[in-house]
């Protein structure tokens, strides 16, 4: 086993050096992060390989969590998870929550923003999320508003976005009514998760590919 682990670390260590990409990612979020019916291996994030040479990925999503919890919920867990070989990635969808309960759009996006330019500051890279669509009960006219602040300003506080909200096939105002891709209101099947998995990976990869990660 201690060999195993040796051989590990020279190999990353030799990647690091030849200028290869070592990349860890954690997917931050609420529900539709971890994979709300679905088994967490089949959530979004368990679909993405991202176009880099080595990359470990960790799936932080915790259900019913709000934005204004967040960074006491898993704050301690990101820092925890920080890469010491190369770029540590936050991919951040989150907001639901909040918005279905009655939270105003502008105060939950002020939250995302100052959780964003913590980590930033910490050294973090960031690509946030728009939210896919919704029923009226729980969120989905505010989750317009949400989604077009974090359009509108994402480059203030992120390195790059992840439009869940302008998906034809997950983020239109009715959407939520397929149940190709929604199981209720909110939650999405394994075919929605395969779609955001899809566009995260797009995502991730345009960073890389740029030499922004």
């Amino acid at each position: 086993m201690k060999k195993l682990l040796f051989l590990f670390l020279v190999i990353l260590l030799s990647a690091f050096e030849n200028g290869h990409k070592v990349c860890r990612i954690l997917f931050i979020g609420d529900s539709l992060t971890s994979g709300y019916n679905a088994l967490h291996e089949d959530a979004a994030p368990s679909h993405i390989i991202p176009a880099t040479y080595l990359y470990d990925k960790e799936n932080l999503g915790v259900g019913g969590i709000k934005m204004i919890w967040l960074d006491s919920i898993v704050g301690k867990r990101i820092l925890n998870n920080k890469n010491l070989l190369g770029e540590t990635l936050l991919v951040i969808q989150i907001g639901i929550n909040d918005l279905g309960t009655g939270s105003e759009p502008k105060n939950v996006y002020q939250c995302l923003k100052d959780f964003c330019l913590k980590y930033r500051i910490l050294g973090f890279k960031i690509l946030v999320a728009t939210l896919p669509s919704s029923s009226p009960l729980y969120g989905g006219n505010e989750r317009i508003e949400y989604n077009e602040l974090i359009r509108n300003n994402y480059n203030e506080f992120a390195d790059g976005i992840i439009d869940l909200g302008a998906d034809k096939n997950i983020g239109l105002p009715d959407s939520y009514k397929n149940n190709i891709y929604f199981c209720d209101i909110v939650h999405l099947t394994y075919k929605g998760y395969v779609i955001i998995a899809s566009l995260m990976k797009n995502a991730i990869d345009n960073l890389i590919l740029n030499n922004r990660l």
